[in-house]
């Protein structure tokens, strides 16, 4: 067939129309079956998919549909239904609507709402599949959120500057249709100015959220000074999968507040399926040891509640994933925990036999207070670390300045996308050894003498690089042709005594962001880079000559 179809369209001028062409294998076979295009033939395709094979991405034009607003949305709604509608329903109006559903009874109600909330129970876990056994959950969210971003039913907001999602929000008819399903299946508990037990119902809360508002149904139980959860009331949090705690109040009292209904919640059979514990900014929590039931647990939230030492519970935490705390906790070990951030190491922390059993994590975030002869087990503990694709190490003394940080080559860390280093590098070689994998690198205060560029230039999948403040020590940068060739933003802040900065042609041509802060000796920008239609330049604290001189140009 193949052969046939080559054979047909050689020497011809063809338009080929596909609908709905979404299969990889298929457009691979069908892309390597077409003869030569360059005689101006076209293909033109419609997909709900981004996965096109490469050489369609290099060589197409996409055009993404907009999403349609709210008056066009709700006519092709009505049209559609109307066509299977019977007559005497045809005229209906939402009011007609609203009311038929406000005329079911209590049973109905409650029926309904159970139904769907069992849906909700387990399907969360399983709803997404791995598409190969070495693909981790966080991959696996991110291919499913690319594929709903593609077919238009989540919205990007802001994306991180290397490029990858940083805030998406649902368009709004389908945030206010999935809202009023929620609601609905108790997915999702919206605060009312009842405080009556026995108005509950058969309710259930899937995510509690506490905002210290008088109002809402869970202020009492969580803030007031009972002593045991009511047989009435223990329904609602049984099926609780998330808490979140806003009390930010100062004094002992929010802490112990949190801790004493955890306890009796906990001792009545309640929050045992949570899964996300969030307490930041909540002052020194007072946790039961129950806590170490949540065996379901996957994410603990700690940061800024200024504990001195985590509670032991934490080991018994068989499925958490997520630790995020702050400052200076004692934690123990567990083989599941993937992300471990806001950590202060100082000489009193235990890293051999202690940090270092965390072997899987995949993003890790420390900030060391150690003279340098104590970084080695820091050192070893994140060469240990195979699978980590986000690392932020910082290294500050007594006075938070910078300090020496020590570190190996990470060559080897295939899956390192992020790297952040703020100190002075005992070995400024490791630039050379960073694996290919890097998105996005900062350095600050390293004080390297040598000029970085020359080595960072052959990272071939860099598009982030920011030089802050004493990262570089030297007079002279150079950019060499070809060099950086996926490079969009560079951001060079603070380099006291730069002076001069060569790029050479074909050198940067993906750049488009270019920000330079309190260069000062720096008096011009490369000739490469001046006539860039797309450069976006930002220029903050510079010497008057530079000023001038970009008036000139």
């Amino acid at each position: 067939m193949r052969q046939k179809l080559n054979a047909f369209l050689k020497g011809k001028r063809y338009l080929i129309v596909l609908e709905d062409a979404s299969r990889v294998n298929f457009l691979n076979e069908l892309v390597r079956t077409l003869p030569d295009a360059s005689n101006g033939s076209k293909m033109i395709l419609t997909t709900r998919s981004m996965r096109l094979p490469s050489k369609l991405q290099r060589a197409s034009v996409h055009h993404a549909v907009q999403l349609r607003g709210d008056n066009e949305s709700w006519a092709l709604f009505t049209h559609s239904l109307k066509v299977n509608i019977s007559q005497e329903l045809k005229d209906a109006t939402i009011e007609e609507w609203s009311s038929a559903l406000q005329q079911l009874n209590q049973e109905q109600q409650q029926l309904w709402s159970y139904t769907l909330s069992r849906i909700n129970e387990d399907l969360p876990l399983g709803l997404v599949q791995a598409e190969d056994e070495n693909e981790t959950p966080e991959d696996v969210a991110d291919r499913y959120l690319i594929t709903l971003i593609g077919k238009g039913m989540v919205r990007v907001t802001k994306n991180k500057l290397n490029g990858n999602v940083k805030s998406c929000l649902l368009p709004d008819a389908l945030r206010r249709y999935w809202s009023s399903k929620a609601l609905q299946a108790t997915f999702l508990q919206v605060g009312t100015n009842t405080k009556s037990e026995s108005s509950l119902g058969t309710g259930m809360i899937r995510r509690l959220t506490d905002h210290l508002d008088k109002g809402d149904v869970s202020f009492d139980h969580i803030h007031g000074d009972r002593k045991t959860i009511s047989a009435s009331v223990q329904p609602l949090y049984r099926e609780v999968v998330s808490f979140l705690s806003f009390d930010t109040q100062e004094g002992s009292k929010p802490g112990e507040d949190i801790g004493n209904f955890l306890h009796r919640c906990i001792s009545s059979s309640c929050l045992l399926l949570l899964r996300v514990l969030d307490l930041e900014n909540v002052f020194k929590p007072k946790f039961p040891e129950a806590l170490g039931k949540l065996t379901r647990l996957r994410y603990l939230g700690l940061r800024s509640t200024f504990l001195d030492v985590l509670p032991s519970f934490v080991n018994k935490l068989q499925s958490l994933q997520a630790l995020d705390v702050m400052p200076q906790p004692s934690v123990g070990s567990s083989s599941t925990l993937r992300v471990l951030v806001g950590l202060f190491v100082d000489e009193e922390t235990p890293v051999t036999d202690g940090l270092d059993q965390f072997i899987n994590l995949r993003k890790l975030g420390l900030t060391c207070h150690l003279p340098s002869s104590q970084q080695e087990a820091v050192v070893e503990w994140v060469q240990k670390l195979n699978n980590l694709e986000s690392l932020r190490l910082k290294s500050i003394d007594e006075e938070n300045q910078f300090w020496d940080l020590d570190l190996k080559p990470l060559a080897h860390h295939v899956n390192l996308s992020c790297l952040y280093l703020l100190g002075r590098l005992k070995n400024p070689s490791v630039g050379s050894k960073f694996p290919h994998s890097l998105i996005e690198l900062t350095l600050s205060g390293s004080e390297l003498e040598e000029d970085p560029m020359q080595t960072l230039d052959k990272l071939p999948n860099l598009k982030v690089l920011r030089f802050l403040a004493n990262s570089y020590l030297g007079k002279n940068m150079g950019c060499s042709s070809g060099g950086f060739p996926q490079l969009q933003v560079l951001k060079l802040w603070k380099l006291e005594q730069l002076e001069e900065w060569n790029v050479d042609e074909g050198a940067l041509q993906a750049l488009w962001d270019l920000d330079i802060r309190s260069c000062k000796r720096l008096k011009m920008l490369p000739e490469a880079l001046r006539h860039r239609a797309r450069l976006k330049l930002k220029l903050t604290d510079m010497c008057s000559q530079f000023a001038s001189w970009k008036e000139d140009h």
